[in-house]
């Protein structure tokens, strides 16, 4: 029996790796869509990367590490940083404040 293939877009803010992240739940998140893959369940049509639990100019090179150590060649870009965004948390809008130099999704496919 052939299952087709869903294609999946994933937007993260995948931060388990860097010393601002809150949490690791968007870096399973594409360890688990990975193994999908593999195991034919989905394709992936790419992946965009913003900031949320940390900054973007963090998430970014999380989600590149995760990907090489994962082994997954996937269309990857950057999205929305704290700039763009209302992060929900007063601490996060603060840290946001304090650390300028973020790079803007404008600014962003690499």
């Amino acid at each position: 029996r052939i299952v087709p293939t869903m294609k999946w877009w994933i937007d993260a803010d995948p931060s388990g790796l860097v010393w601002t992240g809150l949490d690791c739940d968007d870096d399973l998140a594409l360890i688990a869509a990975k193994a999908l893959e593999e195991a034919g369940e989905m394709e992936m049509a790419g992946l965009s990367i913003c900031g949320g639990n940390a900054q973007l100019a963090h998430t970014w090179p999380n989600a590149l590490k995760l990907l090489q150590t994962i082994g997954a060649a996937w269309k990857v870009f950057k999205g929305a940083g704290w700039q763009q965004m209302q992060p929900a948390w007063a601490s996060l809008r603060l840290l946001g404040r304090l650390m300028r130099g973020e790079e803007d999704s404008d600014d962003a496919v690499e």
